[in-house]
């Protein structure tokens, strides 16, 4: 199942968001923990280089593409190759 698309520009303000089947009050801990994720993570790598993180068995890949993160989080099926 694909959980989460979201787009954050390089402040961490989320642009653009979607979740599949993630309670309301879940959706605020994912969004601060993508975002944490991508400013610890993101800050040196070239654009559309993908990383891959695991998180409470979920799959997260994530990019920049110039001043815009892009993560993508699914689980089962969708793990980090599928998401790629």
């Amino acid at each position: 199942m694909l959980l989460a698309v979201l787009f954050a520009n390089s402040e961490g303000n989320i642009l653009v968001e979607r979740f599949n089947g993630v309670p309301a009050e879940e959706r605020l801990h994912w969004r601060s923990f993508l975002v944490k994720l991508g400013s610890e993570n993101l800050k040196g790598v070239k654009n559309e280089e993908l990383l891959v993180a695991c998180h409470k068995s979920v799959y997260i890949v994530y990019t920049k593409l110039g001043d815009v993160s892009i993560y993508v989080v699914g689980k089962d099926e969708y793990d980090e190759l599928s998401c790629k």
